[in-house]
Parts: structure tokens; sequence; C-alpha cells
């Protein structure tokens, strides 16, 4: 048995597979994996009644808005207090901007609201 795998040639790289080797099985793959695809029936991809019947199932599946309580009411601070700690979700104007906190601010350091945890959303 030692004799015999000893006989096996050793690969050599670039010259034991060359892609002309591989081209017939990567073809005979290809074709395999394209015939499951479905072929459309006259050019339509689609039934318009399935299509219009999962539209309306999901449509129906979301909550109705209520009256006040569809939107959340942001309260917006006209600065931020480089003193101040603030939760997180405060909203603020800052340098011509809007900002909010990512997470608890503990103060500013050295004027600078984004190592503090603030986040510009929009800016002037």
């Amino acid at each position: 048995m030692n004799d015999a795998v000893a006989n096996i040639p050793q690969p050599a790289d670039g010259k034991s597979l060359t892609p002309d080797d591989v081209r017939p099985m990567l073809e005979q793959m290809v074709k395999e994996a394209v015939s499951h695809i479905h072929v459309p029936r006259d050019g339509r991809d689609y039934d318009p009644d399935v299509l219009q019947k999962a539209v309306l199932d999901a449509v129906s599946a979301l909550p109705a808005p209520q009256d006040g309580r569809d939107a959340t009411a942001l309260e917006i601070l006209p600065a931020i207090d480089d003193q101040k700690s603030f939760p997180r979700g405060t909203y603020a104007t800052h340098q011509g901007g809007l900002w909010r906190a990512y997470e608890k601010t503990h103060g500013m350091r050295d004027g600078n609201a984004w190592l503090t945890g603030w986040r510009i959303l929009t800016s002037a």
C-alpha cells in the first residue's frame, strides 16, 4: 500500500489542474442550477391576484394609528449645556445642527459633543 501511494505523482501548482479541466464541471453545475429556476409563463413572472393579496395581508397586519400617538413627540433643547448631563435620547441644537444623545452624557470634554455621546443628525 505504501508503495502504491508513493508512486502517485505529486501535484504541481498551476500544472496539475487547468481551467480547461475544470470548465466542463462548472458548466454542468451552472446548467443544473439554472434548470431549477421557474420559467415565466407568457412573459409574466408574477400573479397579480397573489401579489394584491400579499400586499393587503401585509397592510392589514399593521397596527392602526391612534390619535396623537402615531409619532414620537420630540422635545428639542435650545442648546447643549456643557456642564450638565443628559439622558440617552435627548435632542438638542448645537453649533447650528440637531444633535441626539446616544448614551447618557456627562458634560462635555473640551467642548466636543461627539466625544461625550452626542451625534449630529442634521447640520446647517
